[in-house]
């Protein structure tokens, strides 16, 4: 294992740990992303079946960098959070409520907006289809919106509902979606077993900037067997709540 001796000792006892949950803290560019890869490789190493293990990280680009690292070891389980509950959301679709559609397609934001600016029209507001989407987007990643008013509230929720009722008769979902349905909709998956198994060692990546909805996802997926790997810079601002 030639890549455990170009690591420090810090960066050796986190890549070869037998504890099954570690958080690993380290600064910018002190090798953070490495350390989970090595971790991998490590485990790979030690008999651990390519298919149990599942790692998650923020970006496509990062996900090619990190699958590029472990290039001989064919290890391809490497995700953002968004494509990973879209993949899976495919096969569930039946069960989600897309039955009569051969597959779950993806809206854009134009898309969206255009169908936000005719809902509000539609309820006589004036309400801007900006403002609308930045709510439904903290409300999917279960984050606080603070509304002006009572009236407020009942408007924007009153639209959220028009707005996910109009997606899903089109057999659509938003970027959002990806995540909260999959999280929402996970202990009613019928394979949610095999998914498990399939996570029997979760590694994330830039852990810190997970939010809420992501950390329950990561929490669901390593409940079984509880091996979490993360990594993450406390310098650098958190965006969970």
């Amino acid at each position: 294992m030639e890549y455990l001796e170009k690591l420090n000792p810090e960066q050796y006892q986190a890549v070869t740990t037998q504890s099954k949950k570690v958080l690993v803290i380290a600064g910018a560019g002190s090798g953070k992303t490495r350390v989970l890869t090595n971790r991998i490789q490590y485990l790979l190493d030690n008999g651990v079946n390519k298919n149990e293990i599942v790692a998650f990280t923020f970006t496509n680009r990062a996900a090619m960098e990190m699958k590029y690292r472990l290039t001989k070891y064919y290890f391809k389980n490497i995700y953002t959070f968004h494509s990973y509950c879209y993949q899976v959301l495919q096969f569930a679709k039946d069960e989600i409520g897309f039955q009569k559609f051969d597959k779950i397609t993806l809206a854009t934001e134009d898309y969206e907006l255009d169908l936000l600016n005719k809902i509000a029209n539609d309820l006589n507001t004036k309400i801007n289809p900006k403002s609308l989407m930045q709510f439904i987007t903290k409300r999917k990643n279960n984050l606080k919106y603070e509304f002006k008013s009572v009236d407020e509230a009942r408007i924007y929720n009153q639209v959220y509902f028009k707005f996910q009722e109009y997606l899903m008769n089109k057999g659509k979902i938003d970027f959002d979606d990806m995540i909260s349905l999959f999280v929402n909709n996970f202990d009613n998956i019928s394979f949610k077993d095999a998914l498990l198994d399939e996570c029997k060692y979760v590694l994330v990546d830039e852990f810190q900037d997970t939010n809420q909805i992501q950390f329950d996802l990561v929490k669901k997926l390593s409940s079984k067997y509880n091996n979490l790997f993360c990594v993450g810079d406390q310098n650098q601002r958190a965006t969970r709540s």
